[in-house]
């Protein structure tokens, strides 16, 4: 029996393909539960179960269900829109962007939400797209990224009292709700799989200083290297790209001794240390070790194949949906999740021949 009473169903007829003019009440039969337990299953999920909530989601699922928006807005004074701007120009082109793109979709559908997409005004105010979604009470609420130090959008929306969500930090004792990819732990699982490859001696192409991102991964490499007992990298700072990662690692070579191992902190950037290295006659991954960051689809394509740190967008999507579906329905207590990304050994390490 569920909370209302009506008796647990656990298998579902072959609907799949039903008419998309469902109703509420035909979920409710599906499902086997109470017209007020879907609605609450689909509006406010943290009173039900998890079976509870996961039998009315398969039941829309099989019935094509799609609540009626406009009507549920007139009665709660909702939009069911979640805005979100769309990243910079250079960080579009990181293709891991559709993954993330997609499981935000997705799960928003399962919390009866839609995703909207905006961009930046150009050469104006950044925080103009924001204002004027709050303004025209075109959204319930905000999914950030690209947060960073002193985040002018955080202090708006706070202030403003408009429910949002980040993906990324701002500081270590941040008041709102985040999801962040451990960008340091991304970078040391990379350190100690070239030292255990009996790497020495480290070089490290890394953004320039400033960026909470790139900060992260850099601390990352060299408090890994503190407790490997080893010196500290060479570290030289670019922004990204191929032709950027070249001059780098012609940079980092000139050193001497020069590195046998070379950690970026972008994919990008690591290519183009890979082409570079190839230029000069150097087998990567036996002459010289290099790992990137991100692990995009051209990782693995790349000659030889890039050992990288993968971020797992798709998991992080959901869990921010799934946070910001908690703010609006009441939840309030700053929440923070920290998820650790996998690094992924291929043959430009050394250790995936």
């Amino acid at each position: 029996m569920d909370e209302h009473g009506a008796s647990e169903q656990k298998t579902f007829s072959p609907r799949s393909t039903s008419s998309p003019r469902s109703t509420i009440k035909d979920v409710s039969r599906l499902a086997g539960v109470s017209v007020a337990t879907v609605s609450k299953a689909l509006n406010t999920p943290h009173v039900v179960s998890e079976a509870t909530r996961e039998r009315v989601l398969e039941a829309v699922r099989a019935l094509d269900y799609r609540p009626n928006r406009a009507a549920r807005g007139l009665v709660g004074k909702r939009t069911y829109l979640v805005g979100y701007r769309l990243p910079s120009v250079q960080a579009a082109g990181n293709p891991t962007l559709d993954a993330f793109l997609h499981s935000m979709v997705e799960a928003a559908a399962r919390h009866g939400l839609e995703i909207v997409l905006s961009a930046d005004r150009p050469r104006g105010n950044p925080l103009a797209v924001y204002e004027d979604m709050v303004r025209r009470g075109s959204v319930d609420g905000f999914i950030l990224s690209e947060t960073d130090y002193h985040d002018p959008r955080i202090a708006y929306l706070s202030d403003q009292g408009v429910p949002f969500v980040a993906f990324g930090r701002t500081s270590d004792d941040d008041t709102f709700s985040w999801v962040d990819v451990d960008g340091a732990a991304g970078t040391a699982a990379a350190v100690r799989h070239l030292v255990e490859q009996g790497h020495e001696r480290f070089g490290l192409i890394a953004w320039p200083e400033g960026s909470r991102t790139g900060d992260a991964r850099v601390s990352g490499v060299v408090e890994a290297l503190e407790v490997a007992d080893l010196p500290p990298p060479r570290i030289v700072r670019t922004v990204n790209g191929l032709e950027e990662g070249r001059a780098a690692l012609r940079e980092l070579l000139a050193a001497e001794p020069p590195p046998t191992a070379v950690v970026t902190v972008q994919d990008t950037l690591a290519i183009g240390a890979l082409l570079e290295a190839r230029d000069l006659g150097l087998e990567v991954g036996v002459d010289l070790a290099v790992t990137g960051f991100d692990d995009i689809p051209a990782a693995e394509m790349a000659s030889p194949p890039l050992t990288s740190v993968r971020q797992p967008f798709d998991r992080v999507g959901e869990l921010l949906v799934d946070m910001l579906a908690r703010r609006l329905t009441g939840h309030h207590e700053p929440e923070g999740i920290l998820v650790t990304p996998e690094l992924i050994v291929r043959a430009s390490s050394g250790g995936g021949r």
